[in-house]
């Protein structure tokens, strides 16, 4: 190249390192400190021979031709272009020297600056959403940058309580890798994220685990944490039902040989649902899942196990947040979940739920008795619903103290203040559907009617779930035939005709009077009737091709339409007997009570306000909580109690 210079050289650090590259021509200094990684490009021109490159700061592969006579170490020498003598392409893997010989040539020493392998450690503790989502913090560094994570959540076996389902060993141990979260743009020299993610189906859910976090650099080195010892946070369950079928859902995935067990359990907690299970459905679904798992539990394949533990999931998931038409139901299902939690250890932001739906679920039942005192008058001065009065102040003030207590740890005055509001709600009545007592407002016997309809459809459910557990053919009557159930007369009939005599009374119902004709609620009331019966006409197709599983489905949402219509036709009775009473007042539920106490035996007014001499947390705590104790061991004494009540009794005893 005349005139020209007899080599070239440039320095490229790896991209990633942000630093620029450098041409080794411009350079007079005799050190150059180069990133692990640079790569290095020498182009020699002129003559072959008249210049040679040595160097110690690269590894090289077996030379592909004759070395270069002179040179400390050989280099590949690619094809070089014409005019040129040879391409020396090199990656900084050491420090060392670089020399180009010859004519004009160069010698440096290169300090190799080394990649540093990225960190990363865990930030605080993991923390438990109310709905199963974990949080845990994290900080990361690397000297160019992280790139990437990932967790790796490992069981710790040895923490692990080997009983009762867990005493098998596990089949699902293969560890869960999560990619943890990295900021989208900006510097990631420092990393300070959080990882969110919800593993509540998992069957590690609740369980002792550890967890390593990794972060990794652009080169592609890797740096751990030390083993982080942590139970896994995961939804958790309060309804007792709820509870169990989640523990036999993790025995199966953790083991199928639990399936049998799971079987029995299962059998054995749905063996009498009366006042035990609350959702008709859930409960129908449950029961073709038993028959189900108990035809297969000893041939259970890893994909029938996960459809299981699925359902299970499913079902749980309605009997814990279910949609419960009665607000008495709901009130009574806030309680017994909060209580659980209470007596459970429940996180704070658990309790925090578990309050907002307590709350909910009383404002809620208090709204119903008003609405049933606005369409029965009469009846709710004989029934004694005058001193039935609770304010949205008086309310607020007892949740307000029953979250305090809670927040300062008082498990035995929150005990209190939860049997005084139990209290409460035993001394209110809500009367469902039985509006035709009263004044006989127009719908209100058609009301009564489609609640008959509801209870021969529950009981030709259970007519056909009988027959599928006995093999029977749903053309034949069912037990109810043996019985005189059914609502048909002596004779029944088959499942099938059953099922169609209820489908074609529901539609005479709507064509009969309900209430809401034109109104919002009426509207959607008709609504659901016209799906219940579809699902019926659905249910009784089935019954005909002997798909008993199928039916079942079928009546299950045949009746959760029928309770949809029976609640929007009583609001829709409600608003058409607010409207003739408007201007009449009535605002509060009932009247006032004569002693001018309210339904907790506070006085009316100023005075029943918390704090006041009538509160149900005394001034002396520590003399109120040993009052209380006194009064619940008299009561738990007491043999004319319920069953449900001395129960109810000891369990307040162990907050003690």
């Amino acid at each position: 190249m005349p005139g020209g210079p007899a080599w070239e050289g440039w320095a490229e650090p790896p991209i990633y390192t942000g630093k620029p590259t450098l041409y080794l021509n411009d350079i007079t200094a005799e050190t150059i400190e180069l990133p692990a990684g640079s790569r290095l490009q020498i182009r020699l021109y002129g003559p072959e021979g008249t210049l040679s490159v040595a160097q110690t700061v690269a590894d090289l592969p077996p030379p592909v031709e004759t070395p270069v006579p002179g040179t400390d170490e050989a280099t590949p020498v690619a094809a070089a272009p014409d005019g040129m003598a040879g391409v020396h392409d090199l990656t900084v893997t050491r420090s060392g020297s670089l020399a180009i010989d010859g004519q004009g040539g160069r010698e440096w020493q290169i300090t190799m600056i080394p990649d540093a392998l990225p960190s990363i450690t865990v930030a605080g503790d993991i923390g438990r959403e109310a709905d199963g989502t974990f949080k845990q913090g994290f900080t990361a560094s690397d000297d160019y940058g992280v790139v990437a994570g990932r967790v790796t959540i490992a069981l710790d076996l040895l923490q692990i309580d080997r009983s009762h389902g867990l005493v098998p060993d596990p089949e699902a141990v293969e560890p869960v890798v999560l990619d943890l979260p990295m900021p989208l743009s900006g510097d990631r020299a420092e990393v300070a994220e959080t990882l969110v993610d919800d593993l509540s189906k998992h069957v590690f859910s609740n369980l002792p685990v550890t967890m390593v976090f990794t972060a990794m650099d652009a080169a592609g080195q890797e740096g751990s944490s030390e083993p982080y010892a942590v139970t896994l946070p995961g939804r958790r369950f309060f309804d007792p039902l709820a509870a169990a079928l989640i523990e036999m859902r993790r025995d199966i995935l953790w083991n199928r040989v639990n399936a049998p067990r799971a079987v029995q359990i299962l059998k054995a907690v749905t063996h009498a649902p009366e006042g035990f299970i609350r959702h008709d459905r859930a409960f129908l679904r449950l029961r073709v899942l038993i028959r189900k798992l108990e035809a297969t539990e000893a041939s259970l394949s890893v994909e029938d196990r996960d459809q299981f533990a699925e359902e299970l999931w499913t079902i749980a998931l309605m009997v814990e947040e279910g949609n419960l038409q009665s607000a008495l139901d709901r009130l009574q299902r806030a309680q017994d979940r909060l209580q659980q939690a209470i007596e459970n250890g429940a996180s704070p932001e658990e309790i925090e739920q578990l309050m907002r739906e307590m709350q909910q679920a009383l404002n809620e039942y208090v709204r119903e008795l008003g609405e049933e005192a606005q369409r029965n008058p009469d009846q709710a001065q004989q029934e004694g619903m005058q001193g039935m009065q609770l304010s949205a102040d008086q309310l607020q003030q007892l949740m307000d103290e029953l979250q305090r207590l809670m927040e300062e740890g008082k498990t035995a005055e929150a005990a209190e203040l939860m049997e005084q509001i139990r209290q409460f709600m035993e001394n209110m009545q809500v009367v469902e559907g039985e509006g035709g007592q009263g004044q006989g407002a127009p719908g209100q016997p058609g009301m009564g009617e489609l609640g008959d309809t509801l209870r021969d459809q529950q009981e030709l459910s259970d007519d056909a779930y009988r027959d599928l557990q006995e093999g029977r053919d749903p053309g034949r009557g069912g037990q109810g035939t043996e019985e005189g159930q059914g609502g048909s007369g002596e004779d029944p009939g088959t499942l099938t005709e059953r099922q169609r005599a209820l489908r074609e009374r529901l539609s005479d119902l709507q064509d009969g009077e309900l209430p809401g004709d034109g109104g919002e609620a009426g509207e959607e009331g008709r609504r659901n009737l016209d799906r219940a019966e579809r699902a019926m006409e659905e249910a009784e197709d089935a019954l005909e091709r002997g798909d008993l599983d199928g039916a079942l489905d079928r009546q299950a949402e045949a009746m959760d339409a029928i309770r949809d219509g029976l609640q929007d036709f009583g609001r829709a009775l409600a608003d058409e007997q607010r409207e003739q009473r408007e201007g009449e007042g009535g605002e509060r539920v009932g009247s006032a009570d004569p002693s001018g106490r309210d339904p907790l035996g506070r006085e009316q007014g100023d005075t029943a306000r918390i704090g006041s001499d009538d509160n149900m947390v005394q001034n002396d705590p520590d003399a109120r909580a040993q009052e209380l104790l006194d009064e619940i061991r008299r009561r738990s004494g007491e043999l004319g109690r319920s069953g449900e009540e001395l129960e109810y009794l000891k369990r307040l005893l162990q907050l003690f």
